[in-house]
């Protein structure tokens, strides 16, 4: 969220608390030996932060997979453009819809 309006909102979810007990405190750690660096870039709340070239991540933009598969025809039309993947179903579970979900997920037998 980057908008004074939407962290208004947002913080009004947390009830009458200090302004210091609205963000989680965070202390960066490092990744892969590099420091993160606290950052206030616009969000709400104070974030960790590495540039790309130093601490590179998968933003899975294209994905080929043959776990990928169609989201659900139940799904909900906001569901338009998701991925969904294949479930994996642990032992009692089997693949089933949820309603409102946009893709299968594993279910009680």
């Amino acid at each position: 969220m980057n908008s004074a309006e939407g962290c208004h909102a947002l913080f009004a979810l947390f009830g009458e608390k200090p302004d210091e007990e609205k963000c989680p405190q965070v202390m960066c750690p490092k990744a892969l030996g590099v420091a993160m660096k606290l950052t206030c870039g616009g969000d709400c709340c104070p974030k960790c932060w590495v540039p790309d070239h130093i601490g590179a991540m998968e933003r899975h933009r294209k994905i080929n997979a043959v776990s990928v598969v169609d989201k659900a025809p139940q799904a909900p039309e906001t569901c338009d453009g998701v991925r969904c993947f294949k479930p994996l179903c642990a032992a009692g579970f089997q693949v089933g819809h949820v309603q409102c979900d946009c893709c299968y997920s594993c279910v009680a037998r």
